[in-house]
């Protein structure tokens, strides 16, 4: 099986055209004289970080005729932002849709979409199997990084044509991802999902009022919000019993948080999940 190139990206895809034009001069001319008066807008200037190298743009014919598999996963963060089926008045599905029927247009290519559950399975068994139907994976971080450690995915740093230096790709993970300045996995502008999953933490501005809390606006911009700041509110105003005497979901808690959580306070307080150790050769 031909490894696959990547997860949580189409190298194709990086290739959306970007375009900005010139605004036209303004003229108005009053009835008192018919002096007019021009404002000229300069002409946009475009981030080089955000366009794609002329020399992997002149590469197109070689893409021709060809088909570019992707296996999406369908359970768990379904990765359901690399297609539409068809156009919508939603912007974002727009997007999608205009993006990848742009890039066929252009390159000459087909895109075939797989949407499976369990991708890491249907990845190892087809590796084992040798059988190469896939040439793109895109499913959870989580579940990638055990494969990349199988010698499943090809190193992105070697791929022709993919600048990993743009900041359409992630440049945090490209930093933090790189083991050995080798790469698997990454992300970037191309999935909608890694903004989807951002954290958020909110409070209830009433029960706030009602514990006569100061200004939790005002704490994080002084730059007092710490995890010990939490806590303190959480040990004074962490849990009200409705009068039964048991815990059970007529109470009133202080914070409610899902599973992942910890994620969010980890990197907020500057984890890592791996770096290099100082004075370890990688090789020994």
């Amino acid at each position: 099986m031909k490894k696959l190139t990547s997860v949580f990206l189409c190298i194709l895809l990086l290739t959306v055209s970007f375009a900005s034009c010139a605004a036209q001069p303004f003229s108005e001319t009053t009835d008192a004289d018919t002096v007019t008066n021009e404002v000229t807008v300069p002409e946009e200037t475009l981030d080089p970080n955000y366009v794609m190298d002329p020399d992997t743009a002149a590469k197109a014919d070689q893409y021709k005729d060809q088909k570019l598999t992707v296996l999406l996963n369908s359970d768990f963060w379904a990765a359901s932002d690399f297609f539409r089926e068809e156009d919508s008045e939603n912007p974002v599905d727009s997007a999608i849709f205009n993006r990848n029927l742009a890039i066929c247009e252009r390159y000459g290519l087909t895109f075939e979409y797989v949407v499976e559950a369990g991708v890491p399975n249907i990845l190892k068994t087809a590796f084992k199997s040798g059988i190469s139907d896939y040439d793109i994976a895109a499913f959870c971080a989580f579940q990638a990084c055990p494969l990349a450690t199988e010698n499943l995915f090809l190193d992105l740093t070697q791929v022709e044509n993919l600048n990993l230096n743009k900041h359409y790709w992630d440049q945090g993970l490209y930093d933090g991802l790189s083991i050995d300045n080798k790469l698997f996995y990454i992300t970037g502008d191309i999935s909608t999902l890694a903004n989807a999953g951002t954290f958020l933490m909110l409070f209830n501005k009433k029960l706030a009022a009602d514990y006569d809390l100061e200004n939790l606006y005002q704490v994080v911009r002084d730059g007092r919000w710490t995890l010990d700041y939490l806590n303190s509110l959480l040990k004074e105003h962490g849990y009200v019993d409705d009068g039964n005497a048991k815990v059970d979901v007529y109470d009133r808690y202080g914070m409610g948080i899902q599973r992942e959580a910890y994620l969010a306070f980890y990197f907020g307080a500057g984890g890592r999940m791996m770096g290099h150790l100082p004075n370890i050769p990688l090789d020994g």
